[in-house]
C-alpha cells in the first residue's frame, strides 16, 4: 500500500498569496480554526458608542464670512471597540450658502471634501481628545479662500460610579476615547473532541474519536485592523478507534488577519490569509498522508448579542496543491463552524462546533474524510 506524500518546494509563490488566501492542511481533523482569537478580548463585546456633537462658531472667525450651516442632528462621535483598544471618528454634515456651491471645496488638514449641487458636504475625521476645535478652509472656483473656525461641543453622558454600596454619577472621562492597547500579545489554549471518519484506497475505513490539544497566539501589528496569529494543534490521545492503527495529526498555522472597518457594530467581518502545514503520524506506514498544504479562503462573521456574548461563524474552502500545481477543484477541503463567545473579567471563553469534509486523489490513491468537532478554549 502506498503512503501519500504531497510536498511544497517554492515558498515564494505561496507567500505572494498571503493576503488573499489562508493555507491549510487538507488532513482529516476538523479541529476548529481559531480565527476569532484576536477579537476575543473584553472590549470586543462592548457596543458601539455614539455621542452627539454640536458645532458653534468661534470668535476668531473673520466678520463678513457666511458661516457654514451645520446639521446638528448628524453630528456625532462614534467609537468602535476592538480588543483592548478603540478608535473614534467624528462625523459632521454641513451646508455652504454660495453661488454654484458644487464648485467649492472644503479643506480640512490638507484633505479636500466635495460639495454637492445643494451646497451640502460631509466630514468623517479621526477623533481624539485633542480635537476640541475645527478649522476649515473653503476654496472657491476662482481660487478665493475663506478660513473658518468652529468649536466642538460633545454631549458627554454621565457614567455610574460605585462607591462602596452606593452608586453615583460622574462626568464621562476623556480617557474613554481612543484607548491604547495595553498589551499586544494574546494566548489561547484549547481542548476539543472530534469524531473522525477516514477512507483510503485499498485500506479499510478508519473511524476514531480523538482528543486534541491546541494553542493559539495573536499579536496586534496594526490595531485595530491587522493582527498576526499562530495556531498549532496535535491529537494527543485516541478515545476510541475502529482498528489497531494509531493515528495522530499535527497542524501549524501562521496567519495575517484583516477586520473590515466598514462593517458596523454589532456585526464584524474578517478575512484571514497565511500559511498552514500539517502532517499525519500512523503506526502503520502504509496508511495516511504526510506534508500536505494548500491555499485557502477563510471569511468569518460575528454578531455581538445584547447580553454581551457573541456568535461567530466561518466558511473555509481550500483547493489542494501538489508541488505548486493546482489540481482540480474536486480535490479540496471544505469546512464550516459556529462559536459562542462568553467574555469575563480578563478572559474570554469560547465553545465551538465545526464540520469538515475532504476529498482528493492522484493517479493511484484516493483519500476522503469527514469529521465533526466540539471544542472549547480561553483567551488570556
Amino acid at each position: 500500500m502506498k503512503r501519500l506524500c504531497l510536498n511544497l518546494s517554492n515558498a515564494h509563490f505561496w507567500l505572494f498569496l498571503l493576503l488573499a488566501f489562508r493555507f491549510s492542511c487538507v488532513g482529516t481533523l476538523a479541529q476548529a480554526e481559531d480565527v476569532i482569537v484576536a477579537e476575543s478580548v473584553e472590549n470586543s463585546f462592548r457596543p458601539e458608542r455614539v455621542i452627539q456633537v454640536t458645532v458653534a462658531k468661534e470668535e476668531r472667525q473673520a466678520e463678513g464670512i457666511r458661516s457654514v450651516l451645520w446639521y446638528d442632528s448628524d453630528g456625532r462621535v462614534v467609537t468602535r471597540y476592538f480588543g483592548s483598544s478603540s478608535e473614534s471618528s467624528l462625523s459632521l454634515k454641513g451646508r455652504i450658502d454660495r453661488e454654484s456651491p458644487h464648485r467649492w471645496h472644503v479643506i480640512w488638514n490638507e484633505k479636500s471634501f466635495d460639495v454637492s449641487p445643494k451646497g451640502e458636504f460631509s466630514l468623517v475625521l479621526p477623533f481624539d481628545v485633542k480635537l476640541k476645535n475645527l478649522e476649515l478652509a473653503l476654496v472657491g472656483p476662482k481660487g478665493e479662500v475663506e478660513y473658518h473656525f468652529y468649536r466642538l461641543k460633545l454631549d458627554m453622558p454621565a457614567v455610574p460610579v460605585q462607591n462602596g454600596g452606593e452608586v453615583s454619577f460622574a462626568d464621562f472621562s476623556d480617557v474613554e476615547f481612543n484607548q491604547k492597547l495595553k498589551r499586544k500579545l494574546f494566548v489561547s489554549p484549547g481542548l476539543g473532541i472530534s469524531n473522525l471518519n477516514y477512507s483510503q484506497t485499498a485500506v479499510d475505513p478508519y473511524n476514531s474519536i480523538v482528543m486534541t490539544a491546541k494553542i493559539s497566539a495573536n499579536y496586534f501589528i496594526v490595531p485595530p485592523k491587522w493582527d498576526l496569529g499562530f495556531t498549532g494543534f496535535f491529537n494527543f490521545v485516541s478515545l476510541a478507534k475502529s482498528s489497531p492503527v494509531d493515528v495522530r495529526f499535527l497542524g501549524l498555522n501562521l496567519r495575517l488577519g484583516y477586520i473590515f472597518p466598514e462593517v458596523k457594530a454589532p456585526w464584524r467581518l474578517s478575512l484571514y490569509g497565511g500559511w498552514y502545514y500539517s502532517t499525519m503520524f500512523a503506526s502503520d506506514s502504509s496508511f495516511g498522508y504526510k506534508n500536505v498544504s494548500g491555499p485557502q479562503l477563510f471569511p468569518s462573521v460575528r454578531r455581538t448579542l445584547n447580553n454581551g456574548h457573541a456568535l461567530s461563524a466561518f466558511l473555509k474552502f481550500s483547493p489542494i496543491s501538489n508541488n505548486l500545481g493546482l489540481l482540480s477543484l474536486s480535490n479540496n477541503e471544505f469546512a464550516t463552524g459556529v462559536s459562542y463567545l462568553i467574555p469575563s473579567t480578563g478572559h474570554t471563553y469560547s465553545i465551538s462546533l465545526d464540520y469538515a469534509r475532504i476529498s482528493f486523489s492522484d493517479s493511484e490513491i484516493t483519500i476522503g474524510s469527514n469529521s465533526i468537532s466540539l471544542g472549547g478554549g480561553v483567551t488570556f
